[in-house]
């Protein structure tokens, strides 16, 4: 399948990918900008790509965030994928397990794991 999607020979598919950290570059950049190995469509929106790699640049948070909201806006308009669904997940311990919690993704951080506990009561 990926080599008839290289040489464009599928109008349609299906494809699962699961996001590696939460960054809006992440979803974007190496989904999006052409020569990543995620961009199986061969998606091509020039005023994405610049914001993109603009993005990917930036430092000041807010303005990167900004340009990422646009570039995503321009694929949107573009429909550069369908998203089909959107899970969700859900957690529980027990009542003296302490500081526990996920991030995005289903993950647990290092700095989250650093603080959790069993307490006595």
């Amino acid at each position: 399948m990926l080599q008839q999607l290289s040489n464009r020979q599928l109008q349609l598919w299906l494809f699962n990918w699961l996001g590696d950290y939460p960054d809006p570059q992440d979803w974007l950049s190496l989904q999006f900008l052409p020569g990543s190995d995620n961009n199986i469509g061969n998606v091509m929106v020039d005023q994405a790509n610049t914001l993109m790699l603009k993005a990917d640049a930036e430092e000041d948070p807010l303005q990167r965030l900004r340009d990422y909201n646009a570039a995503e806006q321009l694929l949107v308009v573009d429909i550069a994928w369908i998203p089909l669904y959107q899970t969700k997940a859900w957690w529980q311990t027990q009542p003296r397990v302490r500081n526990y919690s996920i991030a995005s993704f289903g993950l647990t951080p290092l700095d989250v794991w650093t603080s959790v506990f069993i307490s006595d009561s």
